[in-house]
């Protein structure tokens, strides 16, 4: 078991997200999401996102935005992040342009986070899987080792809390469209990874042809 190294009840209450922003957290673990994939050095790096939402009524109604699942094949949750996951502003990433702290906006919009990843130590392979969340203040994270060869980290972002949830756009091009303007160097990047967008309703579209 291990401890977070800050009240993150108090973190989360103290992080400022205006309603407006209902996104941030998807953009934040997007960004997450990159790094993994610079660290890994993959030159196929690809990152998806599902958005899972609230039943559909029409096609004019779409359903709201319920949960949101991020899934990169970037160098996975090893021990080094791990490690800098459970330290508030942690410097681990700053190299990379990362201030330690986007994950609290996970919980600031949303009930919890699940995070499962396949990563490799050595000649192995593990898997990592926990839940993060304002109750959780310890976190059995004891790696397993896995047959699974695929290296990957899939972050599922749960329970879109209502006040955010309204504010949140509803159509795959406008989430896609708010993503590049927040990612923007990225996109800029020769080695940004492929990101795709799909739903509950098999909508599906390519972030980088709309960036082009």
């Amino acid at each position: 078991m291990r401890k977070f190294g800050v009240n993150v009840q108090g973190r989360v209450k103290n992080y400022s997200l205006p309603e407006h922003k209902s996104l941030m957290p998807l953009f934040e673990a997007v960004v997450n999401s990159i790094q993994s994939i610079y660290e890994a050095k993959k030159v196929d790096g690809k990152i998806d996102i599902y958005i899972e939402r609230e039943k559909t009524i029409s096609d004019e109604i779409i359903g709201k935005i319920e949960n949101i699942v991020i899934t990169d094949n970037g160098i996975g949750f090893n021990d080094d992040n791990f490690n800098s996951f459970m330290e508030s502003d942690s410097e681990y990433k700053k190299d990379f342009g990362g201030k330690g702290v986007g994950r609290f906006s996970w919980l600031k919009a949303f009930e919890k986070a699940e995070i499962d990843s396949i990563f490799i130590n050595g000649d192995k392979t593990f898997k990592r899987a926990f839940v993060f969340s304002v109750d959780n203040h310890f976190i059995d994270e004891s790696p397993v080792l896995t047959d699974e060869t695929d290296v990957k980290t899939r972050v599922k972002l749960c329970g879109f809390k209502v006040a955010y949830q309204k504010e949140a756009p509803l159509y795959l091009e406008k989430i896609a469209v708010k993503l590049i303007q927040h990612c923007l160097a990225y996109f800029f990047s020769k080695d940004c990874p492929k990101i795709i967008i799909s739903d509950s309703l098999g909508d599906c579209i390519n972030v980088n042809e709309i960036f082009t």
